[in-house]
């Protein structure tokens, strides 16, 4: 019933998303702001098109490859011991996008709005969560932290997994605050970001050579 439920909460966030799509599209100028730095500083822009359709259809085809890809997927019978960690991965992509699309149009509309600080406070919830449900995932080759050594072995995926959990959670912080930082200290800080990220894999290597030969 939990799972029917995140379904629900699936074609909600998309049928609104469709709605607002909709409704803005005869609001918003012809020209509209598409990409913000990390500042909050416009630096990209688009027609009003773009805006109205880009990200309904983004979410759908998102939604859409959560629902095909485990039928690709080797390990296909694993995703029965994850299936509410993979239905909650799928709603909080939906749940970012739905919220993205929402920022980004009413700021157009001309709505106060501090967009750098919004957009990476919802990359880092969105990267906390994901931290919280790492330990839940199994095995497979779409999900999670993929690398030769984790899919080589459950017990590696096991250990990466618990280990990523605290990175993901730390870089969510980090990019939580990062919109507040001094813009000098931006670059550094997205370079220690890449650097945390690519942790995950290095453990896993480590993890495999201390694997019983």
């Amino acid at each position: 019933m939990k799972l029917q439920k995140l379904d629900y909460l699936n074609y909600l966030i998309i049928l609104l998303t469709i709605g607002f799509s909709i409704y803005f599209y005869p609001l918003l100028p012809e020209k509209v702001v598409t990409h913000w730095n990390f500042a909050g500083q416009a630096d990209g822009w688009s027609g009003k098109g773009f805006q109205t359709l880009f990200l309904p259809i983004l979410m759908i085809t998102i939604y859409a490859l959560f629902q095909f890809l485990p039928k690709l997927d080797p390990k296909k019978l694993s995703y029965t011991d994850f299936a509410p960690a993979y239905k909650v991965f799928q709603s909080i992509f939906l749940l970012f996008f739905f919220a993205l699309f929402l920022v980004t149009s009413w700021s157009n509309l001309g709505v106060s709005i501090p967009i750098g600080q919004v957009v990476s406070s919802l990359i880092g919830l969105m990267f906390i969560i994901f931290g919280v449900l790492m330990p839940k995932l199994k095995s497979n080759w779409f999900i999670g932290i993929r690398t030769p050594w984790t899919l080589s072995s459950d017990v590696v995926w096991t250990k990466t997994h618990n280990f990523a959990k605290y990175i993901f959670v730390l870089a969510g912080v980090i990019f939580c605050l990062i919109s507040y930082v001094a813009e000098a200290l931006i670059l550094p800080v997205i370079i220690v970001l890449l650097i945390l990220m690519l942790t995950p894999i290095i453990y896993s290597y480590l993890a495999f050579r201390k694997l019983p030969k």
